[in-house]
């Protein structure tokens, strides 16, 4: 029977959650079974920016793999995104899947003044510039296209030969729709392919670490 891999998402977009409550849940999940390190994006919402808080896991953690589950990729240039996960891949030493998608909420993009109608589009050009930063020699991480209605990549590279698993949408999202499945490129380095035994639930890990569901402490 194959190994099961458990991830668990940093509370990065839970209100009233602290800069040191990230760190340690980083640094708890890192020296736990858990095998992926998720952090979720959102622009119109009280919390912290996602590639942001991938950067400072990265420096926080060694083991466990790191992912944006999904960066609402339509918000920010294409240059940027490539050079800050080009950044986290250097730190975390080939850990980081970048995952992208287009974003189900209109409240993100008025917050950036960005048009909602055109997103799917923008994300397609975006896959493009992503693989020519890549070509020219900017550090590539793993790739998932994914969100609330997956982008088609056909145009972008060719189809892998067996269809890879649709990716689960994280939690507060609606799963790939109509568009088609979400799919994933790996990384070019081969830290990336590392997959931990899980040993523990996150409920009892997640207790040891002092800390309730909503992400909050449950103790002084």
């Amino acid at each position: 029977m194959p190994d099961i891999q458990l991830g668990v998402g940093l509370p990065s977009v839970v209100p009233g959650a602290s800069a040191d409550l990230l760190l340690r849940w980083a640094r708890g999940a890192d020296a736990s079974t858990f095998s992926t390190l998720g952090v979720h994006d959102r622009l119109a919402w009280d919390g912290f920016e996602c590639l942001g808080v991938l950067n400072a896991a990265a420096a926080v953690t060694e083991r466990i793999k790191l992912a944006s589950l999904v960066l609402i990729a339509p918000l920010r240039p294409a240059m940027l995104i490539g050079s800050q996960a080009a950044a986290i891949q250097r730190l975390s030493q080939g850990r980081l899947t970048l995952g992208v998608g287009i974003g189900p909420r209109r409240d993100d993009y008025e917050a950036a003044g960005s048009a909602f109608g055109t997103r799917g589009r923008r994300l397609e050009g975006q896959l493009h510039e992503f693989h020519e930063l890549w070509d020219k020699g900017l550090d590539r991480p793993g790739l998932l296209v994914g969100g609330r209605r997956a982008t088609s990549t056909a145009a972008v590279r060719p189809a892998p030969s067996r269809p890879p698993p649709t990716a689960p949408s994280p939690p507060g999202t609606t799963p790939a729709g109509p568009a088609g499945p979400a799919w994933s490129e790996p990384a070019t380095s081969p830290s990336a392919a590392r997959t931990p035994r899980v040993a523990s639930s996150s409920a009892a890990i997640t207790a040891s670490w002092g800390l309730s569901r909503s992400g909050s402490r449950t103790g002084s």
